[in-house]
């Protein structure tokens, strides 16, 4: 059990035993189901293990512990998922009562010594899926089959509506996860809203509406959902993104469709992954001058974070270059700084 008790041995807890399980479920719950999930498979199949071929304890370890874990760990996987390790070591140690081993100028020194000498190479950075991209892909989708159809609404809406993949397709048929048909409303012939039971940002899952418009282009998400429904009319009843075989849509199957549909046009599909949507959408909209305050609400970021994902196109390059080449001859190179 990764959340234990961590004021069993307390006074509060030996007078007010009711609140044991109380806070226990509590600290289970501050994370969502799949963070635990991932939490448990470093925990269980990376450094519980090594404590016990070390001789230490998982929960109290000693920093030589940590150290050599990190160094065993240097040319194993990137120096990235390194620090996302030490953070769920830290994590599980702080919601068990004991404090954080993790956190010292040593270890901090010797993480600095892995990312310069590590052997593993960075991740691709991704690539956005933006509303122009989907402009070139659509030729590569067979609009007559039904699964094309419903994958490629899902993509537009994805996109337009800067959505988490999460919060429109499954895992591992995760009916939870599912989004339904009744969460999709039309408001008019030209607006829809999409309702969201929670997503990262709605931690109280007090709901989440987001308006996707329609608009005249090929990749048009409001026209791309009416193709779905003249093959399934939405009732309410099954999931919006519906599978020949009734299941929902699975992330897998989204993304791979469109990793080939990128692949067919001559693209590289490796730097595309289900995130590709949501930072395509957020693209998009910086390419078409929105300002980064309304990106930021447009896609319910609650930092800056968002900006990570507004890159820098070819296109702009060459138009900023030459402006900047266009400036006319001066010889009065200060500038007043008063």
């Amino acid at each position: 059990m990764l959340v234990g008790e961590p004021f069993a041995d307390s006074r509060a807890a030996a007078r007010l035993p009711q609140l044991r399980v109380t806070v226990r479920d509590l600290l289970g719950e501050s994370v969502s189901a799949g963070v635990r999930s991932a939490m448990a498979g470093v925990w269980n199949r990376q450094w519980a293990p090594f404590c016990a071929s070390a001789g230490d304890e998982p929960f109290q370890p000693q920093e030589a512990t940590v150290v050599y874990w990190m160094a065993q760990l240097k040319d194993r996987v990137a120096p990235a998922t390194i620090k996302k390790y030490l953070s769920v070591v830290s994590s599980i140690c702080t919601m068990n009562g004991w404090p954080s081993p993790v956190h010292s100028p040593l270890i901090e020194r010797v993480f600095r010594g892995i990312k310069r000498t590590s052997t593993m190479q960075p991740r691709p950075k991704r690539m956005p899926i933006t509303t122009g991209l989907l402009a070139l892909l659509k030729p590569h989708f067979n609009l007559t089959k039904r699964e094309d159809v419903v994958v490629w609404a899902a993509g537009c809406v994805g996109t337009y509506g800067l959505l988490r993949c999460g919060e429109f397709t499954v895992r591992h048929n995760r009916v939870a996860a599912t989004l339904w048909q009744r969460h999709w409303v039309w408001l008019s012939a030209d607006l829809a809203q999409l309702t969201l039971d929670g997503s990262k940002t709605d931690p109280f899952r007090l709901g989440v509406s987001i308006k996707v418009a329609a608009n005249s282009s090929v990749t048009c998400p409001l026209a791309a959902m009416r193709a779905m429904e003249r093959l399934t009319p939405l009732d309410g009843a099954a999931p919006l993104f519906m599978m020949n075989d009734g299941s929902p849509l699975d992330r897998a199957a989204l993304v791979g469709r469109f990793r080939q549909a990128i692949a067919d046009a001559g693209l590289d599909e490796a730097r595309f992954n289900g995130h590709s949507f949501r930072r395509g959408g957020a693209q998009s909209l910086s390419l078409a001058g929105v300002a980064e305050h309304d990106i930021q609400t447009m896609g319910r970021w609650a930092s800056d974070c968002y900006k990570r994902y507004i890159g820098i196109t070819a296109g702009q390059f060459a138009r900023y270059s030459a402006a900047i080449g266009a400036l006319p001859p001066a010889a009065d190179i200060t500038i007043d700084s008063h």
